[in-house]
């Protein structure tokens, strides 16, 4: 293991002069494995003045069945809005922002993360929050309710968002009739049929130890990170393995096209095609790929579609990586009548990456 600094050496020769590679004795992070099977992660970082913990566990919308589409990100949601602890929202809101910090969540298709950064001196805080309302949630009927009628608008904010929904559309075609190919956030009609009981049964299958991994950054020892976290970390469920997800459909897929009508100012395009899972040996070739194609103003898609032909003020690729698939996606937005172009372009660009990488 070892580590690159940038320093000036007078006495090496002048093309390594500014490189100089330096052993490193360890990792820059530390992994334990509890009995209960939770996993933690730290990183001391002792100069700095706050701490970020967050909790993951191994679950998002790939894990649900049509029936159950959006309930990894509904009772994401639901965790917000009250513990035993913490009566509810305002509640558990005030415990964080009182002090100077963050608290927010993410649902992503295999993921479900909550996370908190605060003054180093509120670690304790911290835990104590995102641990009650993991662990000790009241799920109370009423604002599961309330909620329900949240998450329906958050829904239709995306779908009013052409430059958001627009990556949607490409994973619906990406992969489907899968879960993968659903939005994370479910359909309104499957958002209205989930129930408390629904919600209940998902936590207890999946929010397991087993299932967990607890990341802290900060000025915290990593012996201390684990006597932090270790008691908020209660056991829950009847031993059973958790439910995994269904396999990726393979990259055999014919070409498609997918088209939504609106009315908007201009077209939103996505084209692509699968690429490496985050598990495979040519996951970093891709990412040098994708920089080629379209990072940055010097990228080929940048300097044709936009510099060259003048297309588009936004276009990009990008990568979307998985356990067991990914996705190389490129967007652009352009005037409707360019549309047809504009993807003959990308296309172009494509075919051109394959032959001269």
């Amino acid at each position: 293991m070892c580590a690159v600094t940038v320093s000036k050496c007078e006495d090496v020769p002048s093309s390594l002069r500014y490189t100089r590679i330096v052993p490193q004795a360890r990792p820059p992070y530390r992994l334990s494995t509890l009995p209960t099977g939770a996993r933690v992660v730290s990183t001391e970082l002792a100069d700095r003045p706050s701490v970020t913990m967050a909790i993951m566990f191994k679950v998002g919308s790939r894990y649900e069945s049509d029936k159950e589409a959006g309930i990894s990100h509904f009772l994401e949601h639901m965790f917000f809005k009250g513990s035993a602890r913490y009566g509810g929202a305002k509640e558990i809101a005030e415990a964080i922002e009182g002090v100077g910090g963050v608290l927010n969540a993410a649902t992503d298709k295999e993921l479900t993360m909550y996370w908190a950064r605060v003054p180093k001196t509120k670690a304790k805080l911290a835990i104590d929050v995102l641990g009650d309302m993991l662990f000790q949630p009241l799920l109370d009927s009423a604002e599961l309710e309330k909620e329900r009628l949240v998450v329906l608008e958050e829904l239709r904010m995306y779908q009013d968002s052409p430059q958001e929904y627009v990556h949607s559309l490409f994973e619906q075609i990406s992969w489907p009739d899968h879960p993968l190919g659903r939005d994370v956030g479910g359909t309104e009609a499957s958002v209205r049929a989930l129930s408390r009981d629904d919600l209940l049964r998902y936590l207890e299958e999946h929010y397991l130890l087993r299932n967990l991994v607890v990341t802290i950054a900060g000025p915290v020892t990593h012996d201390e990170a684990i006597a932090l976290v270790q008691p908020y970390l209660k056991v829950r469920g009847n031993g059973a393995a958790p439910p995994s997800f269904l396999p990726s459909v393979g990259n055999g897929l014919k070409p498609s096209v997918l088209m939504k009508s609106k009315k908007t100012e201009q077209a939103h395009v996505c084209v692509g095609v699968h690429a490496p899972s985050y598990m495979d040996r040519d996951r970093h070739v891709i990412d040098i790929l994708n920089c080629v194609l379209g990072e940055g103003m010097s990228s080929r898609l940048f300097l044709e579609v936009r510099e060259k032909l003048g297309l588009a003020y936004d276009v990009h690729s990008y990568v979307n990586k998985m356990f067991d698939t990914g996705v190389l996606g490129v967007y652009a937005g352009t005037e409707p009548r360019q549309a047809a172009r504009a993807v003959g372009a990308i296309v172009g660009q494509l075919r051109r990456l394959c032959k001269e990488p």
